[in-house]
């Protein structure tokens, strides 16, 4: 593995993700961001183990290792807030509307 294949593959996955989740559905978003990988370790584990394990960069001189696991984990973390957050948006601007009608009759 070299950092190139490590930077274009985040940035097609992040693109990929991206796209889904604002264009069809967060929840198939979600489902994709996880089964990607996913499959790919069922189809080669060597390789995604290898892949995952790669060392970005180490900052502070070695004490700390950046892997792909890592960039992937960031990744989760962050489009799942997104998901989330607009769930919970979207939940709640259901709810305000349905109990304003309640009120108004």
């Amino acid at each position: 593995m070299n950092l190139i294949f490590s930077l274009l593959f985040f940035i097609v996955y992040t693109a990929i993700i991206a796209l889904v989740i604002i264009y069809l559905s967060s929840r198939l978003g979600t489902a994709l961001m996880i089964l990607i990988p996913l499959i790919g370790t069922i189809i080669t584990p060597e390789k995604m183990a290898e892949f995952f394990a790669f060392e970005l960069f180490s900052p502070m001189n070695g004490v700390v290792s950046i892997c792909n696991i890592h960039i992937l984990l960031a990744l989760w973390a962050g489009f799942l807030s997104v998901v989330i957050y607009t769930e919970f948006l979207d939940w709640y601007l259901r709810y305000s509307s349905k109990n304003e009608e309640e009120v108004e009759e």
